[in-house]
């Protein structure tokens, strides 16, 4: 891959809210780091990580516009609350907004802000490193959760995923419907 990450940076700078930027990077090392612990390609990861928000910025309307124009599929859920079609969309822009053609990179992307059961170690590094990097506000068990992403994949995972549905149910908002399956899916992983 020849990628001029320093163009990247300087072009999400302008494009991206400073905080979200900020975020972006420290997303960005933190994944690196997570993939050197797993013997995972580093600089995938860091990609993935530095440009997996950079379709955050859109407003909802430009959102569902966007998932619409790349064919993404959104049930009545996401079509409801389109912010979290920013990673299926940001993957589909990959290759036209930033010139990269990678499906691995993509896939880890896409599956930022909606996992699947079945993901690339890449792909669960991006949504645990969005998660766990070091700017994020404190809340109970993060720092439990940034341990276990370096001893464990899916044990980490299963574990955001628990945080999410209980964080979520404390504030009455709604969770995407097929967090329960996959939170269920990552559970069983982690008994066998």
């Amino acid at each position: 891959m020849n990628i001029d990450i320093n163009a990247i940076k300087d072009r999400l700078s302008r494009t991206l809210s400073p905080h979200r930027y900020q975020h972006s990077l420290a997303t960005a090392a933190e994944a690196q780091s997570l993939a050197r612990r797993w013997g995972v390609d580093e600089a995938k990861a860091y990609l993935a990580g530095l440009l997996h928000d950079s379709a955050k910025n859109y407003s909802p309307e430009e959102m569902l516009a966007l998932a619409s124009l790349h064919n993404i599929a959104a049930d009545e859920w996401e079509l409801a609350h389109p912010d979290i079609l920013h990673g299926p969309v940001a993957a589909a822009m990959l290759q036209e907004a930033w010139g990269i053609d990678d499906m691995e990179i993509a896939e880890a992307i896409r599956l930022h802000t909606i996992p699947q059961g079945e993901m690339s170690d890449l792909a669960k590094i991006i949504y645990l490193a969005d998660k766990i990097e070091p700017n994020r506000k404190p809340w109970p068990g993060i720092d439990e959760l940034r341990s276990l992403a370096y001893q464990n994949l899916d044990q980490a995972m299963e574990a955001m995923l628990r945080s999410n549905i209980e964080f979520l149910a404390k504030r009455s908002d709604q969770i995407h419907p097929s967090t329960q399956e996959i939170w269920q899916i990552y559970r069983n992983k982690i008994k066998d």
